[in-house]
């Protein structure tokens, strides 16, 4: 009897222990846990200060060098060749300036007439005619515009193949919403439309983005266009093929065309003069993209910045780990 009660106790003591070993466990895991995640927050928020701090700095520069209106703005600008990098304790922050006009703006695709938004048929057809050089078939050409079209526009009859708020809150679509009946406001939006899922993501990020959008200011700068840039460069002029895009662009001086008399004599047998979309040799948009790394940790943030009147204003930021 004596031996058994011995066994008990012992057989008590380590279910104790195991238990006081499990709850140890949990309580390491949960503050390990903690400050885990205190240290993110405290690198997010440097992060986000960094990042302002360097939208400051930028803006300052920017102002410096748009004091006074520039007629072109060339690819070996000093705002555009000279990245910086700084060395953090335990991390780097870099950050670079690129022209934000080398892509087609999707809200180039209306016009704002007699209050509300009507399809621009000229950036229109611009817009078909870069999707078929990048080999995508006319349904899913006309689908996406007519979709695209019918998310902006104020009425609710649906083009022929575009879609409203009929089959975005009914049973077909997952996540009900209504049309915007707005510009868009950042390029990942259009995953909204049905017609995005027959092109692979990737030629939306490389070809197309979105700007706030005026006649005079969604022009793109040939200036700073590269190889990469031959099919937005050939969709812009209606006669214009890829191979004569890529001479073109190949044909650009670092220094930048300073007019367009310059250009004409440049290419004295083609016609600059009819565009689909506006094209400028200057630019009033740019991307500041910044890249933070901490340790483990790393945060990156875009902001677009408009040059208006001699001033540089922010539009938008956007961020990605902070």
């Amino acid at each position: 009897m004596f031996t058994n009660r011995k066994g008990i106790v012992l057989i008590s003591v380590l279910l104790i222990v195991l238990i006081l070993s499990a709850i140890s466990v949990s309580i390491g895991q949960y503050y390990f846990l903690s400050f885990t995640r205190e240290g993110y927050v405290d690198f997010q928020n440097n992060a986000l200060q960094y990042s302002r701090n360097l939208e400051t700095y930028a803006l300052h520069e920017m102002k410096k060098e748009f004091k006074f209106s520039k007629q072109f703005f060339p690819k070996n600008h000093v705002l555009l060749t000279q990245p910086m990098y700084i060395e953090l304790e335990n991390g780097t922050l870099h950050a670079t300036l690129a022209d934000a006009t080398n892509c087609f703006n999707i809200n180039s695709l209306f016009d704002y007439r007699d209050q509300q938004y009507i399809a621009n048929s000229e950036a229109v057809a611009g817009f078909h005619k870069l999707l078929r050089l990048l080999e995508f078939d006319h349904n899913a050409i006309d689908s996406l515009t007519d979709q695209i079209l019918d998310w902006v526009d104020v009425d609710d009859q649906p083009r022929s193949n575009g879609l409203e708020d009929y089959y975005y809150i009914g049973p077909m679509h997952a996540a009900k919403q209504f049309t915007s009946k707005r510009l868009f406001y950042h390029l990942s939006e259009l995953k909204s439309l049905p017609a995005t899922r027959d092109i692979a993501w990737q030629v939306f990020s490389e070809h197309f983005c979105v700007r706030p959008v005026t006649r005079d200011n969604y022009a793109i700068n040939l200036n700073t266009l590269e190889s990469g840039d031959v099919f937005l460069l050939a969709s812009v002029y209606p006669n214009l093929s890829l191979d004569d895009a890529a001479s073109i662009i190949g044909s650009i001086p670092e220094e930048g065309f300073g007019s367009t008399g310059q250009l004409t004599d440049a290419f004295p047998n083609f016609d600059f003069s009819t565009t689909h979309v506006p094209v400028s040799l200057t630019t009033k948009w740019f991307y500041l993209d910044t890249n933070i790394t901490f340790q483990e940790y790393s945060a990156s943030s875009r902001t677009l910045i408009n040059i208006n009147n001699n001033n540089a204003n922010i539009v938008s930021r956007s961020y990605n780990g902070i």
